[in-house]
């Protein structure tokens, strides 16, 4: 029954890009099941549709859900720093995308211009280090706002 003014950080963003990850894939999987269906080749690689499950929906999920919840578990009013939610919210997109458009692009690319490749492999290779830094923040915020301590007296339920 807390209302939020931002204590928490902007969270909601990365909620709703978690969702729209795991909408794209599935639009993405009906779009290869009816290309299977019809006796054409499916376009989407399954290395695309699994990063846009993890990297997209599973670790930016995780990365809006833990600094609304968390804090409440330990009694907390807010998480130590609502920055790093934003921080973490462009590192994770950033991650995310890094995987996904790579490898989701890469049979589209045209041959004659083998720059796009090289910078579609770099894009890749960097996206791994923005997700870990996304969850360093992450664990950063938690772990500070966990040393603080309660800030509430717990409540004792009756039942």
């Amino acid at each position: 029954g807390m209302p939020d003014y931002g204590e928490f950080g902007r969270f909601e963003r990365l909620l709703w890009a978690a969702y729209l990850c795991l909408a794209l894939a599935g639009l993405l999987e009906l779009w290869n099941g009816v290309a299977a269906l019809s006796g054409g080749e499916p376009p989407w690689g399954p290395d695309a549709l699994r990063h846009l499950y993890l990297a997209g929906f599973g670790t930016l999920l995780l990365l809006g859900m833990a600094p609304r919840m968390i804090p409440g578990f330990v009694g907390a009013r807010r998480v130590a720093y609502p920055g790093l939610v934003d921080l973490s919210f462009y590192l994770g997109i950033s991650a995310a995308w890094g995987r996904v458009a790579p490898v989701a692009l890469a049979p589209f690319l045209p041959e004659q211009y083998p720059a796009l490749g090289t910078f579609a492999s770099y894009l890749f290779g960097i996206s791994g280090g923005l997700g870990w830094l996304a969850v360093l923040c992450l664990a950063v915020n938690l772990g500070v706002t966990l040393k603080r301590g309660r800030t509430v007296a717990p409540r004792m339920l009756i039942c």
